[in-house]
């Protein structure tokens, strides 16, 4: 399955400039190689302090993410299903008497739903929730690839950007996944969209969050963002002002 280095919610024109496109792209190229860590609260401080390093107005910010597949809408779709594969998980005797063609239906059913989201606890130094970088006004996430799940046919781009004007408090049209996604995510502003490959992706803003909580996991953190800013500026090769002068050019 073919999958895009980039994935733009809400569609053209984005205003963010190409040394921008660049420094993700050199993110991406990073991580695949190890050379620097999976982490979405270092990579989106250090993607943050290129851009400011630039002239952008730029932060890091908190946001709960959630991505499933396509068996997993079906089944949000499908009551009678899902009521049916949890009386049939608590009763193997029932499966035995379903057709071939019930089977069939049921065993080709194979849902998946990842949630990362602030009200969960994680052990270590892992972070319980998900930062991006706000870019004028445009939400770019360098780590979305984290909630990929090939396995299940859920492919998420490396880089998914979108601008946060057009997240809504959830709209009355939209479907609830209660039981999946927490209330609390959902008294946020959210974008949420399908995804090439099949499945979805939905983002929750988190204002509520403004005191950066995982700069506190260790006491590393700090200087391994310093590390990153300084690797997307030796990957790009070019100083803020001969960068600049390039795309006067």
């Amino acid at each position: 399955m073919a999958i895009l280095s980039a994935l733009r919610i809400g569609g053209e024109p984005m205003t963010l400039p190409d040394h921008i496109h660049r420094a993700t792209r050199a993110l991406w190229i990073a991580q695949q190689q190890g050379a620097i860590p999976d982490s979405c609260y270092q990579l989106s401080e250090a993607l943050a302090d290129f851009a400011r390093s630039r002239g952008h107005e730029a932060e890091a910010i908190p946001v709960d993410v959630f991505s499933w597949n396509v068996d997993a809408e079906t089944l949000v779709l499908d009551p009678a299903l899902r009521q049916r594969m949890d009386m049939l998980a608590a009763d193997p005797e029932r499966y035995a008497r379903l057709s071939f063609k019930q089977r069939a239906i049921i065993n080709n059913i194979r849902p998946k739903f990842v949630g990362i989201d602030h009200e969960q606890r994680v052990e270590g130094d892992g972070y319980n929730g998900h930062v991006v970088t706000l870019i004028d006004g445009i939400v770019v996430d360098v780590t979305a690839h984290q909630m990929t799940r090939s396995d299940y046919g859920l492919e998420v781009p490396p880089t998914v950007m979108f601008e946060a004007s057009i997240a809504e408090q959830d709209p009355a049209s939209w479907i609830r996944y209660d039981g999946l996604i927490p209330e609390t995510s959902y008294r946020h502003p959210y974008v949420r969209t399908a995804l090439p490959g099949g499945g979805h992706l939905a983002y929750f803003l988190r204002a509520d969050i403004t005191d950066k909580p995982y700069m506190l996991r260790h006491d590393r953190v700090q200087e391994n963002i310093d590390s990153v800013t300084e690797l997307i500026e030796e990957m790009l090769g070019a100083s803020p002002s001969d960068e600049k002068g390039q795309e006067e050019r």
